[in-house]
């Protein structure tokens, strides 16, 4: 279940592919970018030989090294592995050909060209390299994969372990809201989130560094993919830096309480609470409280629309620090 807006959202599973397709492109500049163009180009190609498999999509990245990606849509239930092996397979063999490319190329630019919005997006990167040249020099270079999937299972990992070219997955999961079925969510991590073209596990790097110059004490964990914690000195009771929170767009300052039941963790939650006036005027911030969380545990935290301006990261070690200076006295006297 999803909450979004006070709305409970239910899983949704789509029932056909063509369905699923839909939101991935509803959802494609979330899923690779602001710098990302995806186009759906699967009927327009089908008719061009020599490809030898039509991927169900094709998204550019203008990154300071732009690349490209070709997108396959997958349903759990669809047999992916030997689908993928053999879709990938034969569209790695196509591209080889130097007349598929060409094909491709001439796909792409005529789609392009259609709107005066994307040309001129691309010739803001590119300066004066002319359009159909620029994507000739891209997709003669390799691509990556990503495989977009409503639920990740053992079958599509061995699937990637399998291949032989850079592939990403990105599990989307797809939400319908209780009292209006035609309202609809979805959850997922995007694969470049801001305009640098960084990833989260890169950005938390700096975060890191930035805390620990102004607080060396601390232990603090490597960033991982999506979060990086921060010890309490309190068992089973740790801060935690999250990206996208609960599927938003949003980087949430966070308090993890993860002890043994959901009983102890509820009891604490509450004493912490019980002192909201307090914690919101030393931090700054409105605070959310939620347990239970996970079944068992609970967590406070605060929550800022994620803009990677230098102003942003500022708020959000400023804001670390005033957790741990804020709930580490607190903690030590409940504790006690």
């Amino acid at each position: 279940m999803l909450l979004i807006d006070g709305v409970k959202y239910e899983l949704w599973t789509p029932p056909t592919e063509d369905e699923f397709e839909q939101m991935v492109k509803e959802h494609a500049q979330d899923i690779f970018g602001e710098q990302s163009i995806y186009l759906d180009l699967k009927q327009k190609l089908k008719a061009i030989s020599g490809i030898g498999s039509i991927p169900d999509g094709y998204t550019l990245v203008l990154a300071d090294k732009p690349y490209w990606y070709i997108v396959e849509v997958e349903l759990a239930t669809h047999g992916v592995f030997a689908h993928i092996l053999s879709q990938v397979g034969k569209f790695a063999t196509g591209i080889n050909n130097p007349s598929s490319v060409k094909a491709i190329v001439d796909v792409i630019y005529d789609e392009i060209s259609k709107s005066g919005e994307l040309i001129e997006r691309i010739k803001s990167k590119i300066g004066v390299v002319e359009v159909h040249k620029f994507l000739t020099s891209l997709i003669s270079q390799p691509p990556k994969l990503a495989i977009v999937i409503d639920r990740k299972n053992e079958e599509l990992s061995e699937a990637v372990e399998i291949l032989k070219m850079e592939a990403q997955v990105v599990e989307l999961r797809t939400f319908v809201s209780e009292s209006d079925k035609s309202r609809r969510a979805c959850l997922f991590e995007p694969l470049v989130p801001n305009k640098t073209g960084q990833t989260p596990k890169e950005i938390l790097g700096e975060l890191r560094q930035a805390f620990l110059n102004r607080k060396p004490e601390s232990k603090v964990s490597r960033p991982y993919k999506h979060y990086c914690y921060i010890a309490t000195g309190h068992q089973d009771v740790h801060l935690e830096w999250v990206f996208f929170h609960a599927g938003e767009r949003k980087l949430g300052v966070e308090l993890h309480l993860q002890r043994a039941t959901l009983a102890e963790n509820s009891q604490l939650l509450a004493r912490l609470e019980e002192k909201r006036a307090y914690l919101e005027k030393s931090i700054g911030e409105s605070i959310g409280f939620q347990s239970p969380w996970r079944k068992k545990w609970s967590r406070l935290y605060v929550l800022k629309e994620i803009d990677w301006t230098p102003e942003f990261k500022q708020w959000v070690v400023d804001t670390m620090i005033k957790f741990l200076d804020v709930f580490k006295p607190l903690l030590d006297e409940i504790d006690r």
